[in-house]
């Protein structure tokens, strides 16, 4: 069960807020004009999606549908009936943290297996289903007894659109050219 604290919604805009104000007076400090008002525009966007616990749920279903097919993956169902804007209730993972698993001292071919498992995940996000998780910090994952990866938390998932995936996918294309002209041209 993740309880929301009280006030955490509401207090977003005005922290990110404060935190601009400090950067800019920092940039300002260093004589350096940078505007970084969409970086905090982005962290705000985020932040709100991860305080959007409904929004979460369904992002778990959706993502236990899609990932469904391949046993590496663990992702635990919610219970709607008992879940709302500030209360997400999940079936029970067992499993180790990433951190614990990795201090386990895993041998080489588990390493290599959970980073592979993780790189294929992430193609299929973007490349096949264009819905990515995008806070993939270690707390997120759980490591079964069995070596499957438990994926906790979908708050912060975004869609991409199959236009923004092609453009990408020239993207890293063109940077394999090594050509900073043409890289410059597609990025843009």
């Amino acid at each position: 069960i993740k309880i929301q604290y009280p006030g955490i919604r509401e207090s977003i805009d005005a922290d990110i807020g404060a935190l601009e104000r400090v950067a800019s007076s920092f940039a300002s400090v260093a004589r350096r004009n940078i505007d970084l008002s969409e970086t905090f525009n982005e962290l705000r966007s985020i932040l709100h999606l991860e305080a959007d616990y409904e929004r979460e749920a369904q992002n778990l279903v959706r993502y236990r549908d899609a990932i469904a097919h391949d046993d590496r993956f663990v992702v635990p169902p919610p219970h709607l009936e008992v879940s709302g804007p500030r209360v997400l209730t999940m079936d029970w993972a067992p499993g180790q943290s990433l951190h614990a698993w990795i201090r386990s001292g895993p041998d080489g071919a588990d390493r290599e297996a959970f980073a592979r498992a993780l790189l294929d995940l992430y193609c299929l996000e973007f490349f096949e289903w264009g819905f990515v998780q995008t806070d993939p910090n270690h707390g997120n994952y759980l490591v079964t007894d069995d070596r499957k990866i438990v994926l906790l938390d979908l708050g912060a998932a975004l869609e991409y659109d199959a236009t923004f995936r092609a453009r990408y996918v020239e993207l890293l294309k063109v940077i394999g050219t090594l050509d900073d002209d043409q890289i410059i041209r597609a990025g843009v």
